[in-house]
């Protein structure tokens, strides 16, 4: 408990500058989010490296939750917020958090949190950065248990943009594929790994969460959710298809990630 009591006086102080700068647009309940029973419940997301990419879901979201603001906040100032007009529903939404500041550049190595501003309150995760991913010690279960049974997974998430690159976290980490395609066309993505998972076992969630869109407009994309938990330290390589399941035909794009599982 030693270290959210740290945390307690710099989450108000960091939420107020966003109050007073009227940069979210939402209701927040400051002293829920500092509370010492529910800053107890909150999860240490872990430890990553400068410049990498944490995915946030809710799980097992209840009907009608939804998701009103995100923020990444440091000691002393609120490195981003995203405020969402109009709120997504919890059960369709992939929130993205790069770990860079406003300009780009690297942001220093210490603790951070991320805080999803809900409909129904703030679930909030600390985590590390630290210069060597290999060199973070202990993984943690990056799981916050929140509001009327949902969770908030937070994990490393590649996406496009990481295609062929080499993808290093800890044993015992989440990482999170999101992969953009259309559904309306037929066309999927699909895990076509050939060999047995040594290091990484699939985890369930939703397979598809559709881009926001004005109501009873259709066809806009979304993007194509795969899920690992690392087991053991290794390398695993993940590969990808996006194609029609009933077309005999070279797949139209492919993707692959070279994992590598560290103790």
């Amino acid at each position: 408990m030693g270290r959210y009591r740290r945390l307690a006086w710099m989450i108000p102080a960091a939420l107020l500058g966003l109050a007073v700068l009227g940069q979210v647009g939402v209701a927040v309940d400051t002293a829920s989010v500092v509370d010492e029973e529910l800053l107890g419940l909150t999860t240490d997301a872990g430890a990553y490296e400068t410049g990498m990419t944490l995915g946030l879901e809710i799980v097992n979201g209840v009907s009608g939750l939804y998701v009103e603001a995100l923020a990444l906040l440091s000691e002393d100032i609120t490195v981003m917020h995203e405020a969402y007009a109009p709120p997504r529903e919890a059960r369709a939404w992939l929130g993205e958090v790069e770990l860079l500041d406003a300009a780009g550049g690297q942001l220093p190595a210490g603790e951070y949190s991320v805080a999803v501003f809900t409909s129904s309150g703030a679930f909030l995760a600390t985590f590390s950065i630290v210069p060597d991913i290999g060199l973070a010690g202990e993984a943690v279960a990056p799981t916050c248990i929140a509001f009327s049974g949902s969770s908030l997974l937070v994990g490393r998430l590649v996406t496009d943009a990481d295609k062929g690159a080499e993808i290093v976290i800890r044993d015992g980490d989440t990482l999170i594929v999101a992969l953009s395609g259309n559904a309306t066309t037929g066309f999927q993505w699909t895990d076509v790994t050939e060999n047995a998972f040594p290091v990484l076992e699939s985890v369930d969630g939703p397979d598809y969460v559709p881009d926001p869109a004005p109501p009873g407009v259709g066809g806009s994309g979304g993007t194509f959710m795969f899920r690992y938990k690392a087991f053991a330290a290794g390398t695993q390589v993940l590969g990808f298809d996006y194609a029609r399941s009933w077309e005999s035909v070279p797949p139209a794009e492919s993707a692959a990630f070279s994992v590598l599982v560290v103790d």
